[in-house]
C-alpha cells in the first residue's frame, strides 16, 4: 500500500522494509543493493539479490502452485532484473 508520501512502499505480506527495495529506486526509499535491471517509475524496484526476498518469492510461488493451482509463470518485466536472478 502507499506510505504517507503517496509512494507504493508499504509491504505487509511479506513484511518488507527499505532493505527490500533497491537503493537506487526512484522513490528514494530503498536501502537494498543497486538494481540489476532497468528502473521503473510506477512501482518499487525490489532487491532480488537479497536472500530474504528470494526466499519469500520462492515461498509465494510454491503457494501459488500448491494452493491456487497455477501451472506456469509469466515474467512480464524481465528487463527489471538480471537473468541470473531467475535461477
Amino acid at each position: 500500500k502507499k506510505d504517507d508520501k503517496g509512494r507504493w512502499t508499504v509491504f505487509e505480506k511479506p513484511a518488507w522494509g527499505p532493505w527490500a527495495v533497491c537503493r537506487n529506486d526512484q522513490s528514494g526509499f530503498g536501502e537494498g543493493a543497486q538494481s540489476t535491471g532497468e528502473l521503473i517509475a510506477y512501482a518499487p524496484d525490489i532487491d532480488h539479490t537479497n536472500p530474504q526476498v528470494q526466499r519469500d518469492v520462492k515461498e509465494w510461488i510454491a503457494w501459488m502452485v500448491s494452493e491456487v493451482g497455477i501451472r506456469a509463470l509469466r515474467l512480464d518485466f524481465v528487463i527489471g532484473f538480471a537473468p541470473r536472478i531467475q535461477e
